[in-house]
């Protein structure tokens, strides 16, 4: 596991973050190489601080993500 820092980080219509700060290698390695398998993409992990005001929504059957705020 290994932490690292993004300059700045776009999602979609969302506000830039600037140095935003992440980890890599936290999942078994069989969730990046096996996604057939699995059935869902572990590319990255969205911190949660990033989202607190938005009300993700998550459409596993057309593989998208909706972001609103009330």
């Amino acid at each position: 596991m290994g932490y690292f820092t993004a300059d700045t980080y776009e999602m979609g219509g969302l506000p830039t973050v600037y140095d935003m700060s992440g980890m890599y290698g936290v999942f078994p390695e069989v969730y990046y190489f096996n996604r057939e398998e699995i059935g869902l993409f572990v590319d990255g992990i969205i911190s949660h601080n990033y989202l607190k005001d938005y009300i993700w929504t998550i459409d596993f059957d057309t593989m998208t993500m909706t972001f609103s705020q009330e």
